[in-house]
């Protein structure tokens, strides 16, 4: 396959435009008075501790469960707040949601856009960790583990699909923003649960060659695909964030399509209460 290989687009830091989206999203669809248990913990990968935050919805469960992970900009203040934001969103809507500092795993605050090969160097360890992380979900009193799904951004897209491929691992469902498989791992993919892909036409960052790439594997393969490419998008609808910016704190037309998908693949694929 003839795709530009996955840390040549991985590179550049973009926070801002993905913290506003998560901002936008967050702000816009939050549940109004939802009562949410929150904390901290520590989980072990590689013999490392690797902080996580726990979104826990209301009632016992078992709940659906959903590990987000951030994308290059790690989990400094401003971006932490947004992953935060839109965790409770989540939780809101009945999923035990865990966030992954997964860079905890290599001591990163953020990715070095200069430093290619430091990201592949440290790919493998992040995946074990994002791995680990997905186990460590699946095992709590109040998670289905037949109900378990992934949320990636951009790096963490690239992370999260690099782990649903592993079928023993036991995703159920995997959504995807502006990211895909690692060219590398190509090869060796034989499996994936239902997978949401969601990219732009326009983005310099991050090929959507990747999202239809996807798409094209799961049609021939009989795997449930959604894959929304946007006409008119960059990376992490940067366009249209400078509008958000600039004029008014409404979503987009295409941002909230985007939510939409989100909310609505994950209703579809750990929703029901009887899974195959």
């Amino acid at each position: 396959m003839a795709t530009r290989p996955f840390a040549t687009v991985l590179v550049r830091v973009v926070w801002l435009p993905l913290c506003l989206a998560l901002f936008a999203f967050a702000t816009d669809v939050a549940p109004a008075g939802a009562k949410l248990s929150k904390k901290t913990a520590t989980i072990r990968s590689g013999k490392k501790p690797i902080q996580v935050e726990w979104f826990n919805p209301q009632g016992k469960g078992p709940h659906p469960a959903i590990l987000l992970v951030h994308e290059s900009a790690g989990m400094t203040p401003f971006p932490a707040k947004m992953f935060r934001a839109y965790s409770e969103l989540l939780a809101g809507k009945g999923y035990v949601v865990m966030l992954v500092h997964y860079f905890d795993r290599t001591g990163h605050v953020q990715v070095d856009p200069r430093k290619v090969e430091e990201i592949r160097k440290h790919f493998p360890a992040w995946r074990d960790t994002v791995r680990d992380a997905v186990k460590h979900l699946a095992s709590r009193p109040n998670v289905d583990p037949r109900r378990v799904g992934l949320l990636g951004f951009s790096l963490g897209s690239f992370l999260s699909l690099s782990v649903a491929m592993e079928k023993d691992v036991g995703v159920a469902a995997v959504a995807n923003l502006f990211g895909g498989l690692p060219d590398e791992l190509w090869d060796e993919l034989q499996y994936l649960p239902p997978v949401l892909m969601i990219g732009g036409k326009k983005d310099r960052l991050v090929s959507a060659t990747k999202c239809y790439a996807i798409r094209g594997w799961c049609a021939e393969k009989g795997v449930a695909c959604e894959c929304c490419v946007f006409e008119k998008q960059g990376h992490l609808f940067e366009d249209d964030l400078k509008q958000y910016l600039l004029l008014a704190p409404l979503l987009s037309r295409d941002m909230a399509e985007a939510q939409n998908r989100i909310v609505g693949f994950f209703a579809r694929h750990l929703r029901a209460e009887k899974m195959k």
